[in-house]
């Protein structure tokens, strides 16, 4: 699954990383997004389930840059649990995803996530997971308007689809984020039919990993000292970084 991460660019940085300027959006039909920040947008060292986050998507022919809630709710399957991941096998048949797959997708701006690996001791180790060149990137996601039961208002919300891991990361946790390439930015958003081929785990050799502290456990913490990594123990590193 994907519960945590972190955004740490400016909103121009994430403009001009999806072509969301004025030249930009000439070749894709798109510019929908405002040239100042909203005033909940902030950078993130630790952004939770329920939290607004910046999020590309294409809404009525334009695409724009916008801030939307993660997760669905709670289902009923799960009441105690935010819905926030939608599992990337059989998303285009699924009663839950297929729609908004094929009608709704969007990127999600990250510069990494978090991931808890399981010790031999028992103890559940947080690590942060990103590109060996801590360049930012994009998590796959749909979007849809989801019933407000406090305020009774429909709003755009979204999910992160997750998929198998790649041979590297399968050390960690049996899921990861899918992940868009840069290349495959357009073919995501706005493919018809949706591009199926783009429903598998981002190659292992581009990214890196390492332990951080447990500070990332306690949601309501968004300090840069989330990121540093944590001291060795007995079980020595909690993973060999990667590339493995």
């Amino acid at each position: 699954m994907c519960g945590r991460y972190t955004y740490l660019l400016t909103w121009d940085d994430i403009r001009h990383l999806y072509r969301l300027t004025a030249q930009g959006a000439e070749s894709t039909g798109g510019g929908g997004a405002s040239e100042e920040a909203p005033p909940d947008f902030r950078r993130r060292y630790n952004h939770a389930p329920t939290e607004r986050a910046p999020v590309v998507r294409i809404k009525d022919g334009r695409r724009e840059l916008v801030m939307l809630r993660w997760g669905w709710g709670k289902p009923s399957w799960s009441p105690n649990r935010e819905w926030i991941n939608a599992r990337s096998e059989g998303i285009a048949t699924s009663r839950h995803y297929a729609d908004s797959f094929r009608l709704r997708r969007c990127l999600i701006p990250v510069s990494g996530y978090y991931e808890w690996r399981k010790m031999p001791s028992g103890r559940r180790a947080p690590h942060w997971i990103g590109m060996t060149d801590r360049s930012p990137f994009a998590l796959a996601g749909i979007w849809k308007e989801v019933l407000d039961r406090k305020t009774g208002e429909l709003q755009d919300q979204y999910l992160v689809i997750t998929c198998p891991p790649n041979s590297q990361l399968a050390v960690i946790h049996d899921r990861m984020p899918l992940i868009i390439d840069v290349p495959d930015y357009d073919a995501w958003l706005s493919a018809d039919p949706p591009p199926l081929h783009l429903l598998r785990p981002f190659p292992g050799e581009r990214m890196m990993a390492y332990e951080v502290s447990t500070k990332i456990n306690k949601a309501g913490y968004d300090q840069p000292d989330i990121l540093d990594p944590a001291p060795r123990t007995d079980e020595g590193s909690a993973a060999p970084e990667l590339p493995l």
